[in-house]
């Protein structure tokens, strides 16, 4: 809420109120007293030189290396100097002079002098008296606004910029928090000037205030950004290269279209034309968010940070990079972390269903799923394709047993796949199918899952466990020689997935085809101490097949003599009763 606070009084300070701005200021700094940027915003509302001073000496005290406030709280400090005294004379000389013999003339100069001496001290006098009721306004101030001591722990605000002091390689169990320093914000007196606002002040749900480039009235350039809301990007593209042909200078113009490139997975081109915007207008920060986008498109994590908090030190009402910090820091399966930033994305502007979906999925990975459930459910209310946010929901779903609800939500997922614009990472869609399988053959509703089966090994590949799996399905659904030839493809791979189980549902599905030949084959490599009991059980039944009577018995004996459970232990006596003379 910080955050808003003080996006809320920037934009009252540059539309020219800054006295309404001050409340909230005092506001903020209530909260966080180390809040750098928020006393440097009220140097630039406050009008008294001793009340410049005092936010100047704040800023300072939360970050020394702040050279812009240094040289703004000398050139105060310059202006407060006391006038030079005129020259007097030394006291050595005055020793050891004749007593001067004074003419009418130097009477009048002693007069002058004793007069300018007077001045002097009236002069200090009155500076004194002056500093004194400063110093009173000060404490006024100071009063007001709260004090903390000089060892205290310093709490960065979400506002200044936040850096990286190293660059660690991703992994898929390592967490990455940047260290954080004070930022090195600009003073908003001293920053290079920025032309008169036309946009309205900044409200929740106008996630960026001031955009560059609004004012630019050419069709192209507006057809363009609303097919880039629109995630028509391959329109965006083409309409902003007409664009650029003729106006080759426009920095939004390559921020849009690099972020376009990016988000249809052109991450080269995306990054140069991020680059080509940060040329052109290095204080943009909608160029520097499009490179973060580029970088994260790279899938340069760290990179992709540090971009990100550089356009938010620049433009802190941008809820897309608070968005997009929010994947890189999931990306790195910093979760919390994560969660913060897609929070603080919907503080800004809650009506972005990505940033909802987002949140879900970090609230997920917590192990927070009611939550998880709660998030997805607005995210999708907010737009209804929303693809993420199904498989988010349909995972927490899953994990409170509500199985039914989770397959609805994995096929609207993989339904909505292909009507979205958004590129959507394989391994999403890839996992989605899995999961779907899954549920499916635990519902014993064998036929469905094996086309799910059959995505995932075109997906990811081919696999020993993925071919088993769908050979098991196959089996369910009563597909014996795509039973068998799955498992047979699982062996070639691995011949231990699956093990004597897989050699077992091979065995029953030859002796489902009548093939008692490849039947006996598989049974006798399933038939182990390790195997299945009910092995034994179909081994009986194999033997028997093929008139092979005395292995029969002696199948059916161990297979009872094991005191398993169920229906073909009653049909195993039935057999032994048959075949024994």
């Amino acid at each position: 809420m910080t955050t808003n606070r003080l996006n809320e009084a920037i934009q009252l300070i540059k539309a020219g109120n800054k006295q309404a701005a001050i409340p909230l200021l005092k506001e903020i700094l209530q909260a966080n007293p180390r809040d750098e940027n928020a006393w440097l915003w009220m140097y630039a509302c406050v009008s008294k030189v001793e009340e410049k001073k005092f936010c100047l000496q704040k800023a300072l005290e939360i970050n020394p290396e702040n050279q812009q406030a240094r040289k703004a709280l000398e050139k105060l400090n310059a202006s407060m100097l006391v006038p030079n005294t005129p020259e007097q004379t030394s006291p050595a000389s005055a020793a050891t002079a004749p007593p001067p013999q004074m003419s009418p003339q130097q009477n009048r100069s002693g007069w002058v002098l004793a007069f300018g001496l007077i001045m002097i001290l009236l002069c200090v006098s009155v500076f004194g008296i002056y500093s004194l009721l400063q110093g009173r306004n000060m404490a006024a101030l100071a009063a007001d606004l709260p004090l903390w001591p000089r060892t205290a722990t310093f709490t960065p605000s979400i506002t200044p910029t936040r850096t990286i002091t190293s660059t660690p390689t991703p992994s898929a169990t390592s967490t990455m928090t940047p260290t954080r320093r004070p930022s090195a914000t600009l003073i908003p007196e001293l920053a290079s000037p920025t032309p008169p606002l036309t946009a309205a002040p900044f409200t929740p749900g106008n996630p960026t205030a001031i955009q560059p480039g609004s004012a630019i009235a050419d069709p192209n350039f507006q057809k363009a950004v609303d097919a880039y809301l629109l995630e028509d990007f391959e329109i965006t593209i083409e309409l902003l290269t007409t664009f650029i042909k003729d106006n080759p200078d426009s920095a939004p113009a390559y921020r849009y279209r690099s972020a376009a490139y990016s988000k249809s997975g052109d991450c080269v081109n995306g990054r140069e034309d991020s680059k080509k915007a940060i040329e052109l207008d290095s204080n943009y920060a909608g160029a520097w968010e499009s490179h973060g986008l580029a970088n994260s498109c790279m899938e340069h994590e760290p990179e992709t940070i540090l971009d990100l908090q550089k356009a938010l030190s620049l433009d802190g009402s941008l809820a897309t990079s608070h968005h997009s910090l929010g994947v890189a820091y999931f990306r790195l399966n910093n979760y919390k972390k994560a969660l913060e930033e897609y929070e603080l994305a919907i503080a800004i502007d809650p009506t972005r269903s990505k940033s909802w979906a987002g949140k879900s999925r970090s609230l997920s990975m917590l192990g927070r799923y009611p939550e998880c459930i709660e998030s997805a459910n607005q995210a999708l209310e907010l737009k209804p394709v929303d693809v993420l946010a199904y498989k988010t929901r349909a995972s927490c779903k899953l994990y409170t047993g509500q199985i039914t609800e989770s397959i609805e939500d994995y096929t609207a997922f993989l339904n909505n796949v292909k009507l979205s614009k958004t590129r959507i990472p394989t391994s999403e869609i890839g996992s989605a199918h899995q999961q779907r399988a899954s549920l499916y053959f635990a519902k014993q509703q064998f036929e469905q899952a094996i086309p799910d089966y059959k995505a995932v090994i075109e997906i990811f590949g081919e696999d020993a466990r993925r071919f088993c799996n769908l050979s098991y399905a196959y089996f369910g659904a009563k597909q014996y020689q795509n039973t068998i030839d799955a498992g047979k493809k699982s062996r070639a791979i691995n011949p231990a997935c699956g093990g004597e189980k897989l050699l077992g549902v091979m065995a029953r599905s030859a002796y489902g085809l009548g093939d008692y030949q490849q039947a006996v084959g598989y049974i006798e490599q399933a038939v182990s101490a390790r195997a299945p009991v009910v092995n034994l059980y179909y081994r009986g039944l194999i033997m028997e097949a093929l008139h092979r009577n005395a292995e029969a018995i002696q199948s059916f004996e161990a297979f009872i003599a094991k005191a398993y459970s169920g229906p073909e232990v009653e049909d195993a006596r039935a057999h032994l009763a048959r075949l024994q003379p």
